[in-house]
């Protein structure tokens, strides 16, 4: 057998039936199993990552997870305080989206406006889920604030909060061809 050391690679000659392993292969294996315990680890805090303030709570369909914590709290006016819920005399403004445009809500409700199929309403905080039961709702929700944007005009905004997931992967990406070029001096 005549072996031929190259830069990168070992040739062999070899008689017919001789069987070999290569020794890249037994060089290249703990270093592919580093980058991808690597890769994962980087990549891992992206994966189930949430910042929403409401976790999926209701087991009502109708009604928003947000509003099903309010009624089952103990302090309902400290509960509608922390999560910007506006509540007045024992009375919580929803949104409630009904059937269609014609369809009626019960006297309990204080219409406050209404565009198409949702209705912005105040109801007692009591009759919430009362009101969920009613044929002509599909949903009650929280109704959503308006954020003034205070960012300069044509500015990029940037990200909030959580990593960037493409910005992990091309990091990944470069560390694994760094170690493979390091492997292979």
């Amino acid at each position: 057998m005549v072996v031929y050391q190259r830069k990168y690679d070992i040739v062999h000659h070899l008689k017919k039936g001789d069987i070999v392993v290569s020794d890249n292969f037994r060089g290249s294996f703990p270093t592919g199993i580093t980058i991808g315990i690597i890769a994962i680890i980087l990549i891992s805090p992206v994966q189930g990552q949430s910042y929403n303030n409401t976790q999926p709570f209701s087991k009502n369909p109708k009604l928003d997870s947000l509003l099903s914590q309010l009624i089952s709290s103990p302090d309902m006016p400290g509960f509608a305080q922390t999560h910007n819920l506006y509540m007045q005399d024992g009375k919580i403004r929803v949104v409630v989206e009904i059937v269609n445009e014609t369809a009626l809500l019960p006297d309990y409700v204080l219409e406050e406006t209404r565009y198409k199929t949702k209705i912005q309403a105040l109801v007692p905080v009591e009759k919430i889920a009362e009101l969920s039961g009613e044929t002509n709702v599909t949903f009650i929700e929280a109704p959503l604030k308006p954020y003034a944007d205070t960012s300069a005009p044509g500015a990029a905004s940037t990200p909030k909060s959580g990593f960037n997931s493409g910005v992990l992967i091309i990091f990944s990406m470069i560390l694994i061809f760094f170690i493979k070029k390091i492997r292979m001096w």
